[in-house]
């Protein structure tokens, strides 16, 4: 029998996310290069981006933001850093709770996998994944940038 998954499971590092804007910006092949990353499958988010892989592992994320998103910035920004564990939801979110930190909870599109993603201050936003689970409270699904107009209307 298997022991139930706690918060002091271990976290391992999962990927880092970039955000670009600029097609014409080479950062993330050159990086992909360097680290031997090869192009593969992406879970069909309704946002545009890419996933590299170092083996099996989706090591680096992709958002292909739309054009004009950031002007003065540079065209390619680490989105977030990401941790994975075999931490329950439950477990997690009296903790998250307690810490004040604004969070959200998303659902991987096909996967079964929760996606916390907790801003630490400004400038810093962490993704912890965790296994999707029968008893979890209900997480949000992802919607097209569409959708959530359509929403606010």
């Amino acid at each position: 029998m298997d022991a139930a998954p706690t918060t002091t499971d271990p976290w391992q590092f999962d990927h880092l996310s970039l955000v670009t804007s600029s097609p014409a910006d080479r950062t993330v092949e050159t990086l992909a290069d360097l680290l031997g990353l090869s192009s593969g499958y992406r879970p069909p988010f309704p946002f545009p981006g890419r996933w590299f892989y170092n083996g099996d592992q989706a090591s680096l994320h992709v958002i292909d933001a739309p054009a004009g998103h950031s002007r003065h910035a540079p065209s390619t920004v680490i989105s977030h850093i990401a941790f994975r564990s075999n931490a329950s939801l439950k477990s997690l979110l009296p903790r998250l709770n307690a810490s004040g930190l604004p969070y959200r909870v998303m659902r991987v599109p096909e996967e079964q996998t929760i996606q916390i993603f907790v801003q630490m201050n400004t400038a810093l936003l962490i993704e912890l994944d965790v296994p999707a689970r029968a008893d979890d409270p209900s997480p949000t699904d992802y919607r097209s940038p569409q959708d959530a107009h359509d929403h606010e209307r």
